[in-house]
């Protein structure tokens, strides 16, 4: 929610209300604040090696995974749904993760 006013606060008890230029001002920055340090979070995860379970299909045949973590893998092939598979994080983005399946001999 945009800067809404929390009953018990001093900025309820004012009875001011942020400008709603300001408020949405505030909230891209935000936004922009978490989407970058999602970013950095994921991006410290290329390399690994995980486990995950397969969800649901993706687009264009790709599928998503899922960590222990609940971080979310999408894998550029179609495997089969409830399964586990190894994977290897090779990029990450904003909001998910990006692998290839590890082919265990």
């Amino acid at each position: 929610t945009r800067f809404s006013p929390r009953p018990g606060t001093k900025a309820a008890a004012s009875g001011k209300a942020v400008p709603g230029g300001k408020a949405k001002d505030r909230s891209r920055e935000i936004t922009e604040l978490r989407f970058r340090i999602a970013l950095e979070m994921n991006e410290g995860w290329v390399g690994r090696g995980v486990r995950a379970l397969a969800t649901e299909p993706g687009k264009k045949g790709s599928t998503l995974l899922r960590t222990e973590e609940y971080r979310q893998i999408v894998v550029p092939e179609e495997l089969e749904l409830g399964s586990f598979y190894d994977v290897t994080v090779t990029d990450a983005t904003r909001t998910y993760l990006i692998g290839e399946r590890r082919c265990t001999l």
